[in-house]
């Protein structure tokens, strides 16, 4: 994704001009205790969370409504990482200025998604990174950071293991619950904003298509005709923003077609005071399959 590559020479470019002066303030503290968990974003905040029964110091670097596909790293989250023992992230091509930012004070770093399956995708040249909207992957990333966590904070490695065990039980029930959910409506269509619902769309037996481009740029009109045909021949009744952002070309599909527009979430605008206050991942993909049946029963 050409927005992705942008960011990290900017990042790499912003490091390379900060360094000299980040590092010569820092090395005034070397003694500094690393004694917290720093994560990219919100979910690895909500794992880290939960396996620590919120015991474990847990630093969110990417803030809440902060555009994570364009953040790049402040002085603020680079203090955080130094005073981490381990920094976390998701996968390449989403959260991996993460490896830049470990490497610059010797930081632990763990990749959350090792051994998931993932989709190649068009919007993002290479790996489609939503690979959390499977939650089989979600639980591998939930093993990952189990094990790791154990090895760092030994005093709590039994009630760590404990509290994986409950998690991995409870995206068990959620997975059986968007399942049985969805499972009526195998092979549909579902129209998305952008084409970030693939995982979601493959492990329930749906078919996703997105319409804008990797850049927001509108479809071309010949794509803009195969969306409308679709519409038509699927009957579709619904097609869908995101995490609460309406393109105006879905508000003039919307017009065009009569169908009317919902609300999925990918998650990215997940932050951790969400999941203090018990609002996180489960609710997030409850609403998708409610959003999703209410689509599949309005045609």
């Amino acid at each position: 994704m050409q927005k992705r590559l942008v960011v990290a020479f900017s990042f790499v470019a912003v490091v390379a001009v900060a360094a000299p002066i980040l590092f010569a303030t820092f090395s005034r503290d070397v003694d500094v205790e690393r004694r917290g968990v720093a994560v990219t974003w919100g979910l690895l905040a909500e794992v880290v969370y939960r396996l620590g029964d919120g015991q474990i110091e847990v630093h969110q670097l990417i803030p809440a409504g902060a555009e994570v596909h364009d953040w790049e790293p402040t002085p603020e989250a680079v203090d955080l990482v130094r005073r981490s023992a381990v920094i976390i992230y998701t996968v390449e091509g989403f959260d991996d200025w993460a490896l830049e930012l470990a490497e610059g004070f010797d930081v632990r770093v763990v990749k959350a998604s090792e051994d998931a399956p993932v989709l190649l995708g068009s919007e993002h040249g290479h790996v489609d990174p939503h690979l959390w909207l499977d939650i089989s992957n979600v639980k591998k990333m939930v093993e990952n950071i189990a094990e790791m966590l154990a090895a760092a904070f030994p005093d709590k490695r039994d009630s760590i293991r404990s509290n994986a065990a409950k998690l991995l039980e409870e995206l068990d029930g959620l997975d059986s619950r968007l399942a049985e959910g969805l499972r009526p409506y195998q092979g549909r269509i579902f129209i998305t904003q952008h084409d970030a619902f693939q995982y979601l769309a493959r492990r329930y037996g749906l078919e996703a298509i997105g319409i804008l481009g990797p850049e927001e740029e509108e479809p071309s009109s010949s794509r803009l005709a195969e969306i409308y045909r679709i519409i038509g021949e699927a009957k579709i009744g619904f097609i869908y923003a995101e995490d609460g952002n309406i393109s105006p070309i879905l508000e003039s599909i919307s017009r065009d077609t009569g169908v009317r527009i919902g609300m999925l979430y990918t998650g990215e605008g997940l932050a951790l005071q969400d999941i203090v206050e018990g609002r996180g991942y489960a609710e997030l993909m409850t609403r998708n399959l409610d959003a999703l049946v209410e689509g599949f029963e309005n045609r």
